[in-house]
């Protein structure tokens, strides 16, 4: 399977989306757990607590991201790993902002790697 940015944002400005609108995220791939979403100004992102675990991963443009109420800016290029039940959004993105939210395995999250790991700091 394969979607594309170039793909999906006209299908989004087609629909008449506007920032601030509360319309979902658009899903793009979806297979078993996992959902790929594409979140743009237009579409949002959760600021409730998904079931799930959760990457976004910035195509483009920028924003705050807020994780637990501590806040950093994410540009392209940037990852970030969201565990399932941890509260979160973007804040201010820019006009161009564009993110891939990958949202996978059991409600509740998955368990931590396991010891040692790579992961550390996130497993903590």
């Amino acid at each position: 399977m394969k979607i594309s940015l170039e793909t999906l944002l006209p299908q989004i400005v087609s629909a008449g989306l506007r920032p601030g609108a509360e319309t979902p995220p658009r899903q793009a791939l979806a297979h078993g757990s996992m959902a790929v979403e594409l979140v743009t100004p237009q579409t949002g992102t959760p600021t409730a607590p998904l079931a799930q675990d959760a990457l976004y991963v910035i195509a483009g443009g920028s924003a705050g991201f807020e994780l637990d109420g501590e806040e950093t800016q994410a540009t392209a290029g940037d990852v970030f790993f969201v565990r399932a039940g941890r509260s979160h959004r973007v804040t201010e993105p820019s006009e161009t902002f564009v993110a891939w939210a990958i949202v996978y395995g059991p409600e509740g999250g998955e368990a931590p790697a396991p010891s040692p790991s790579v992961f550390a700091d996130v497993d903590a």
